[in-house]
């Protein structure tokens, strides 16, 4: 008698110390995992835009690409929403670049630009103050690409088509690249 209740007691006991070792392994993965993401996140977080807001529709609208890292991110596109400034009505268009330097802001103004669609000059120049980012498509220094959103930062499994080319684009042209402070390092594995 004394030896069953002690078997069932020793089952009991290796069963609770198995459902232990699995609920600290099921934490030390989840761990594993978050930290697997924080460190895939680095350079893209420190990867950035914004656009200067001028009091009077005759100011120039200069964009910046903030890249706060020491590796360049490349293939950029921005997607940008713009009045035309003949003609008017809003356009989707997609500017291209090859890449941010590193720890580097790169300004351009969106009444340089020009866009084009389906291959040919549409002549649309950008209205100053009507011009609206949506978005900055990336790729880190692992290849990783990424799409900043004013408010989120998501990784990209597959660029559509739409993606890449919407109603129209643009090749940024009259660039400025000035160094930014800080530039962070981050552990890269």
């Amino acid at each position: 008698m004394i030896g069953a209740v002690a078997a069932i007691l020793s089952v009991f006991f290796t069963g609770w110390a198995t459902y232990i070792s699995a609920e600290v392994a099921k934490d030390q993965l989840e761990q594993s995992r978050e930290e697997s993401e924080r460190e895939e996140r680095q350079q893209a977080s420190r990867v950035t835009f914004w656009m200067e807001a001028y009091p009077n529709f005759d100011s120039p609208q200069t964009v910046h690409l903030v890249n706060r890292t020491p590796d360049s991110v490349t293939r950029v596109m921005v997607h940008v929403e713009a009045t035309a400034a003949s003609g008017g009505g809003w356009h989707r268009l997609t500017g291209f670049a090859s890449s941010v330097p590193p720890c580097s802001d790169l300004m351009f103004k969106m009444s340089d630009q020009i866009a084009n669609n389906n291959g040919r000059e549409s002549g649309v120049r950008f209205v100053p103050e009507f011009t609206n980012i949506e978005g900055l498509f990336f790729a880190d220094a692992s290849g990783v690409t990424w799409i900043r959103k004013p408010d989120s930062l998501s990784r990209v499994r597959a660029l559509t088509e739409e993606a890449v080319k919407r109603k129209g684009s643009f090749i940024l042209q009259k660039m400025k690249v000035k160094r930014v402070e800080p530039c962070d390092e981050y552990s890269s594995k």
